[in-house]
């Protein structure tokens, strides 16, 4: 930095000085520190540090100005896809309610079995097979279980989500879970709109039923 403008900021009164600091837009960046520790050795403490404080704050705002509009339409994208597909933890509560209301299902046909006169093998088969192997397919061609829609979720179909999929998407989408179990969990992670591996391979998806159209 030349010897001969730092000579000339010590030559400067006080009042000189902040009025060159107020305007030293149009300095480099390297004089404007030095202006700033001029100011502050001669301590000039309540006035020089209310400017800096003041072109600090400016600075700040401007930095956010410029990171609002280039990340802000991001972040405002990202959220509306956080609301429309809903996180795991969602997605297992839902199961979790599905398994309790499959239980309560199972000691209400096992109750209703004993108590029915005439009541056979066949007929408490028939509501087992039901039971495990229907539930869940109707219901979601139909557009979620009971825990979907406890949980506020709906099943979709990936092409058209204004349409639910059909009852043999259904199925391969169950048996699917069965056969991977957690497994099928995976991919949700890595994907932006939460897919798991039976919803690939039913061509399905889960969203939140408030953002589902």
């Amino acid at each position: 930095m030349p010897n001969n403008f730092e000579a000339q900021i010590k030559e400067k009164s006080d009042k000189e000085l902040i009025e060159i600091f107020k305007n030293a837009v149009d300095y480099q960046p390297d004089y404007i520190k030095l202006i700033e520790k001029q100011l502050l050795e001669r301590k000039i403490d309540k006035e020089a540090m209310q400017l800096i404080e003041k072109k600090e704050v400016k600075k700040t705002a401007e930095k956010e100005k410029v990171y609002n509009e280039e990340f802000g339409n991001n972040f405002a994208n990202q959220e509306n896809i956080n609301e429309e597909f809903p996180p795991l933890v969602r997605r297992y509560k839902s199961g979790v309610i599905d398994g309790l209301f499959i239980i309560l299902l199972f000691i209400l046909t096992g109750i209703i079995s004993e108590n029915i006169d005439g009541a056979n093998g066949n007929i408490l088969g028939l509501s087992i097979f039901f039971i495990l192997f229907l539930y869940e397919p109707l219901l979601v061609s139909y557009g979620g279980t009971i825990g979907h829609r406890a949980m506020g979720l709906t099943v979709k179909s990936y092409k058209n989500r204004n349409k639910n999929i059909n009852f043999p998407f259904a199925i391969l989408r169950s048996l699917t879970r069965w056969i991977l179990g957690a497994i099928s969990i995976i991919t949700i992670f890595n994907s932006k709109e939460r897919l798991a591996i039976h919803d690939y391979i039913s061509n399905s998806i889960i969203l939140n039923k408030n953002n589902s159209k």
